[in-house]
């Protein structure tokens, strides 16, 4: 997923003088979308692009009409990006127009927007870059108003085929407060790149200066006891299970336990990281040891690619796995 992209100081400034309005008025309120519409693993059709809604705003940066290249983050827009995202999650409940109004001044410069939108009878804000000066940098959307204390987050869209669709739609059936989606596939961080480099600077779940990490780092030092979950999927040649859970770190798998418990489906192979499984741990994820810095709370799942698609579709699985992420979320610390 990558095209050009050039950007002087001068086309920032030009940039940042258009700013995209709010699109929430009663007007543009949506009626609920089935399921099998809410596909973000490829660009919507024209006609439903020309529709403000959450999906048409996150298909605009992650499938643009041209290649997004991949550029690193200079450290004051991971600065910018991680205050910013701070600050509307502080405001969240009421999303005040004076943080909207203050986080559009602060982001412009870095040639991001903010974008507010009312949709199925919620406001949402969504932080994304602007049409014209893709980068990789992510979408990253905040619920207004009541919220489940959850974000969602699926690093490895792209390449973990359907983690973006099963992402978005966890985010809307659990009512989480947030979502974050990469832009770019995980390995074109630079030309020529391959699975067995070093270094994959667009990976978003290894990199601890990717705005993916500015991002989730805003939302921990604002709301510190947030539940975060990532989405992940592995190799289809793995057949002897069908979920991992992890807490991203060897001991203590608390919130794996929890979740095993409640999301109970006989016919699936679900296994909690160091207990019958050593593997897809999240032991160098970028987010994980974030998180457990900051004393906070992290899921990582591993999901096999048929169990992927078939919650990407909807109906009971998924409905059962929002479930059991809600209550996991609302427990007491």
């Amino acid at each position: 997923m990558t095209a050009a992209f050039v950007l002087c100081l001068g086309g920032i400034g030009a940039t940042a003088r258009a700013q995209v309005g709010d699109t929430d008025s009663g007007a543009n309120e949506e009626q609920p979308a089935v399921d099998a519409d809410d596909n973000m693993e490829q660009r919507e059709s024209p006609r439903k692009a020309r529709r403000r809604t959450l999906e048409a705003l996150l298909n605009e940066v992650r499938h643009p009409e041209r290649t997004t290249v991949f550029h690193s983050p200079p450290s004051s827009h991971f600065d910018v990006l991680s205050a910013v995202m701070r600050d509307l999650s502080a405001a969240a409940q009421t999303c005040d127009e004076a943080a909207v109004v203050f986080a559009r001044k602060r982001l412009a410069p870095i040639a991001m927007e903010l974008v507010r939108l009312r949709q199925r009878g919620t406001t949402f804000l969504v932080v994304r870059e602007m049409k014209n000066a893709l980068r990789g940098n992510g979408v990253y959307i905040v619920r207004c108003g009541d919220a489940v204390p959850l974000a969602l987050e699926a690093p490895h869209s792209y390449f973990d085929l359907s983690t973006a669709t099963v992402t978005y739609k966890a985010f809307r059936k659990t009512k989480a407060r947030f979502l974050l989606i990469n832009s770019v596939q995980r390995y074109t961080g630079r030309k020529l790149e391959v699975a067995t480099d070093d270094a994959h600077p667009a990976d978003m779940a290894h990199n601890p200066r990717g705005m993916f990490q500015a991002a989730h780092q805003g939302i921990l030092a604002a709301l510190g006891q947030t539940l975060f979950v990532q989405f992940h999927g592995f190799d289809a040649s793995w057949r002897d299970v069908d979920v991992v859970f992890s807490d991203g770190r060897v001991e203590p798998q608390t919130l794996s336990e929890q979740l095993a418990r409640l999301w109970v489906d006989p016919s699936l192979r679900m296994v909690v990281f160091g207990r019958q499984f050593k593997g897809l741990g999240a032991m160098t994820n970028a987010q994980a040891q974030a998180t457990h810095a900051a004393g906070g709370r992290f899921l990582h799942l591993e999901l096999s690619l048929e169990l992927r698609r078939e919650l990407g579709g909807g109906g009971k699985r998924l409905r059962a796995l929002c479930e059991g992420l809600v209550e996991v979320a609302q427990k007491e610390p």
